[in-house]
């Protein structure tokens, strides 16, 4: 079962200023978080008071999203770098 992706204004604000080859990563990294949203190498349930948020790591750059299992929804929260992602 495929997730749909939908993604803050945020996310989209940060996924626009990136390169080329940037946005690939992102896009392929997308692309596995549709298929499967909760298992993976660079998956990662997040702990704390966010418990239904995930991250997934790619190079530097992370991707938190929650998901919504009843309307097969996957929204990402922000895209960031590292050392940003997390304040």
């Amino acid at each position: 079962m495929m997730y749909e992706i939908k993604l803050s204004k945020e996310a989209i604000k940060y996924y626009k200023k990136q390169t080329d080859k940037i946005k690939r990563l992102i896009n392929k990294a997308l692309e596995d978080i549709k298929r499967s949203p909760y298992q993976g190498t660079n998956i990662k349930k997040m702990q704390g008071n966010q418990t239904d948020t995930y991250r997934y790591r790619v190079g530097d750059i992370r991707i938190l999203y929650t998901t919504n299992q009843r309307r097969v929804l996957v929204y990402v929260l922000a895209i960031g770098n590292r050392g940003d992602i997390y304040k």
